[in-house]
This record gives C-alpha cells, structure tokens and sequence, in this order.
C-alpha cells in the first residue's frame, strides 16, 4: 500500500502542476522529482485526516482555491 500512496502523490502534485500551467513528467521517470513532488503534497495534507476527502482531496483543494483567486485577480 505505501507504494501506491506514494505514487498517488506524485500523480496530485502533477495535476496541480497542470493546473498552474507547467508539464510536468509522469511519475517514475525522475527518482528526485517524485520525492520532491511526494514531499510538497504530503506538506499539505491533514495530518490527522477524518475522512477519505481529507487524505484524496485535501492537498489539491488546500492548493486550488489560492490559485483560482489569483487567476480571479489576473483576470481583471
């Protein structure tokens, strides 16, 4: 199970990186990044998750709506 929860992370921090506009590499490919990318998203989970929403969306949705104001702002 770790390995699947490690690789899952690595896929979040790649949507993210979409989001934001840069093309990330896909998972397996960069030892380092995957271990960077792990360690950004586990940085923003809840530490005592309560629910499956807490562990599968929490680090996307923590990072998402700051980004959706900025691009509110940008918009202008």
């Amino acid at each position: 199970m770790k390995s699947l929860e490690r690789r899952a992370r690595v896929y979040q921090a790649n949507y993210l990186l979409r989001k934001i506009g840069i093309k990330p590499l896909p998972p397996g490919l960069s030892p380092l990044r995957d271990s960077l990318k792990r360690r950004a998203i586990s940085a923003l989970e809840h530490r005592n998750p309560k629910s499956f929403s807490d562990v599968v969306y929490s680090p996307v949705s923590r990072l998402i709506s700051p980004l959706n104001a900025v691009r509110r702002l940008v918009k202008r």
